[in-house]
C-alpha cells in the first residue's frame, strides 16, 4: 500500500467524523496541524516530514491545546509495547522483532485488533464501538483500568508497556518514520477488516469528598515532622535544590506529600514551602495537583491509611453504606448482609447438591433488579440452564424440557415467559474451555455487574495438579474483582469428607480459595429421601458479617430453591 492508502486506513481505523478535528503533530518542534476530513488528514500526512509524526487517537472538537475536556468521543484503545533500551537509542532487530510477537499475543486474546510497526517496537490498536465521553474523568480512570490489566499481564523486564488511558494523547502517525530506530510505522497487516468491539466503561461521578478545614499549626508541625525524616522535602523547602524548571519543582513537591499521604488541600495550604516552584498553584491549584495525584496513586502505598487525613472521608462515606445485592433469599441476605461489589463469595458443594440450579437463581434474581449478570458454565451449555430459568419461573418440569413432552398448558406458560427471558441483562459464556485469561478478558468484554463462574476447579488448567497456578488464578479473580468493582460468586466443589460439614478445608484444590474469599458457605444434602430435598447451608467465612446455617429445600424437578420455614425458629 502507498502512503495515501496507509494513512486512510488509519483514519478509518480511528473513525473520527468529518467536522471533528484530528490532530497531527511533529516532534521535537511540536507543530500541530488539524484534519476536519478525511481528505485533509491525508494531504496534511502526505505534505509533512517523514520522521516523527504524531496523530490524536481520539478525536476533539477544537483546535485548542489538547485536554480531556475537548474529546467527544473515544473511538480506539491503543497500547504501546516498547523495548526496555538505553534513552535516545534505537531498538535491534531482535528487539523490535519481540515486540511485535508481544502485540500478537495481546491482539490474539482481545480479538479484532491490530498490529502496527511503530519503528522502535508496536502498537496494538483495539477498534471499538464509539463511547460518547460525558464524564471524562471517570471514563478516563475506566480506561487506566482496563489498560492497567495488559500492561500487569504483558510487561516484562525487556518489554515496556504503555497503557494509554489519557483521552487527548497521540500515537505515531502511519507512513511517518521513527528517527531513533529508522523504521516505518505501518500496519502489519493492513488489509484486515475494521471491526469493532463493544465495551462498556464506567462514567459513574464520584461524590466529592467534604473538604477538610486546614488548622494551620497542626499543619505546619505535621509538614515539619516529615521534613525531619525526608532529606529531601527538607531541602526543597529550604530551596536548596535546582530543579530543570519551575513545573518540575512543583511536581516533586507535589508527589512527595501526596505519597506520605498529604491531602490536596494540604499540599495547597503548605504551598509557601515550594521554594522552587511557581508562586502559586495554577487555577488554585485544582488541576495540577489533581494530575499529579492521579499519576501517583498507583505508587502510594495502599496499606497506609491516615486516619487524621482519612477520617472525614469514613465519615462521609458511612452514612451511604447500604445492603448489598439482593438475593431472593431473604435468611441468607440477613446474614451476609446481601451480596456486595469488591467482594468473593464461595459456594462449595459436593456433586447433585445443586450449586449449579442455586447460582442460576440467584444471578436470575439480579437479573430481575436490572443488574447486568454474566454465567460462566463449565459442564453445562447455555441451553440448559435456560431450561432451569424457564422452569422455576413457570413451574413446569425440567423433564419435559428434556424430552418435549409439553402439554397445552406449558407451552402457552412458556410462550408468556418469553418476554420473561429477553428482558434479563444475563449473559451465559458457553465454554468448555474456559481459562483464567478468557475468563479475564470475557468480564472486560461484557463489563457486568455479578459474575458467577460455575465452577472453579472446572477451568481449563496448564497442570491440572499444580497448586500454585490454582493459587495464582485465585489471585486474578480477586484482583479482578477489586479493580473492576463487581460481585464475584464462584462455585467449588467440596472434598470428599467422612467426617461431613467440616469447614473452610473442605474446599477443593487449593487453600487460597479460603484466603481470598470475604464470604463461603457450603452446601450439604440432608438426611434422608425428602422431596423437596432438605438442604443445609452453613456460612462458615464472612468478614463483615454474620456466620451460621440456613435451611433450604430443594425442588430438583423445577430447578428451584426456597428457605425452609424452620429458619423463622433459630
Amino acid at each position: 500500500m502507498d502512503n495515501k492508502d496507509i494513512l486512510g486506513r488509519q483514519y478509518d481505523l480511528l473513525a473520527h467524523k468529518d467536522g471533528e478535528v484530528t490532530e497531527i503533530r511533529t516532534l521535537p518542534e511540536a507543530k500541530s496541524y488539524y484534519a476536519r476530513t478525511k481528505e485533509e488528514f491525508i494531504h496534511i500526512g502526505q505534505s509533512l516530514p517523514g520522521k516523527n509524526c504524531y496523530v490524536g487517537i481520539n478525536p476533539r472538537v477544537t483546535t485548542a491545546p489538547a485536554k480531556a475536556d475537548t474529546v467527544p468521543r473515544v473511538t480506539c484503545i491503543v497500547v504501546d509495547v516498547d523495548p526496555v533500551r538505553p534513552k535516545d537509542t534505537g531498538s535491534t532487530d531482535e528487539q523490535h522483532a519481540a515486540s511485535i510477537e508481544c502485540a500478537n499475543r495481546i491482539a490474539e486474546e482481545y480479538g479484532n485488533a491490530w498490529v502496527v510497526s511503530s519503528g522502535s517496537g508496536a502498537h496494538v490498536y483495539l477498534p471499538i464501538e464509539p463511547i460518547t465521553v460525558v464524564y471524562h474523568l471517570e471514563l478516563t480512570e475506566s480506561l487506566r483500568a482496563f489498560t492497567r490489566k495488559i500492561k500487569e499481564k504483558y510487561e516484562t523486564k525487556e518489554l515496556k508497556i504503555d497503557h494509554i488511558f489519557d483521552l487527548p494523547r497521540v500515537i505515531r502517525l502511519w507512513s511517518s518514520h521513527n528517527s531513533r530506530s529508522n523504521r516505518k510505522c505501518e500496519p502489519l497487516n493492513p488489509e484486515q477488516p475494521i471491526v469493532r468491539t463493544s465495551y462498556a466503561f464506567s462514567q459513574e461521578p464520584k461524590k466529592k469528598a467534604k473538604t477538610l478545614e486546614i488548622v494551620t499549626d497542626e499543619l505546619t508541625q505535621k509538614f515539619n515532622r516529615l521534613c525531619r525524616t525526608n532529606k529531601r522535602l527538607k531541602e526543597m523547602a529550604e530551596g536548596s535544590i535546582a530543579y530543570e524548571s519551575k513545573s518540575a519543582a512543583d511536581y516533586a513537591f507535589i508527589k512527595t506529600l501526596c505519597l506520605a499521604q498529604f491531602t490536596q488541600d494540604e499540599v495547597r495550604a503548605l504551598w509557601e514551602y515550594n521554594k522552587g516552584g511557581n508562586d502559586e498553584p495554577k487555577k488554585g491549584g485544582v488541576g495540577d495537583i489533581q494530575r499529579v495525584y492521579d499519576k501517583t496513586e498507583e505508587e502510594k502505598d495502599q496499606k497506609a491509611y491516615s486516619l487524621s487525613n482519612n477520617s472525614e472521608g469514613y465519615f462521609e462515606k458511612l452514612k451511604y453504606r447500604s445492603m448489598g445485592i439482593r438475593s431472593g433469599f431473604a435468611y441468607l441476605d440477613e446474614m451476609i448482609s446481601g451480596f456486595k461489589e469488591g467482594k468473593i463469595y464461595i459456594m462449595g458443594a459436593r456433586p447433585g447438591t445443586g450449586k449449579t440450579t442455586i447460582g442460576m437463581q440467584i444471578l436470575t434474581h439480579m437479573a430481575e433488579q436490572g443488574i447486568p449478570c454474566l454465567m460462566f458454565p463449565t459442564e453445562v451449555g447455555a441451553e440448559p440452564l435456560i431450561d432451569k430459568i424457564l422452569a422455576r419461573k413457570c413451574q413446569v418440569s425440567l423433564k419435559k424440557f428434556q424430552n418435549g413432552t409439553f402439554t397445552k398448558e406449558d407451552v402457552s406458560k412458556i410462550e408468556e415467559a418469553r418476554s420473561y427471558i429477553s428482558s434479563l441483562p444475563l449473559t451465559i459464556y458457553d465454554d468448555f474451555g474456559l481459562d483464567i485469561e478468557a475468563y479475564e478478558t470475557q468480564i472486560d468484554k461484557y463489563a457486568p455487574k455479578v459474575v458467577c463462574l460455575d465452577y472453579f476447579q472446572a477451568l481449563k488448567w496448564k497442570d491440572p495438579a499444580s497448586v500454585g497456578e490454582k493459587e495464582e488464578a485465585v489471585r486474578r479473580i480477586k484482583k479482578l474483582t477489586k479493580d473492576r468493582n463487581i460481585v464475584t460468586i464462584c462455585m467449588s466443589q467440596l472434598n470428599r469428607n467422612n467426617a461431613g460439614k467440616a469447614g473452610m478445608a473442605e474446599l477443593k484444590g487449593t487453600g487460597a480459595l479460603e484466603e481470598y474469599a470475604d464470604v463461603i458457605a457450603q452446601l450439604y444434602k440432608g438426611e434422608g429421601h425428602n422431596y423437596p430435598t432438605p438442604i443445609d447451608m452453613i456460612v462458615t467465612k464472612s468478614k463483615y458479617s454474620a456466620t451460621g446455617p440456613i435451611s433450604f429445600l430443594f425442588k430438583n424437578s423445577v430447578a428451584e430453591f426456597t428457605e425452609d420455614s424452620i429458619n423463622e425458629t433459630k
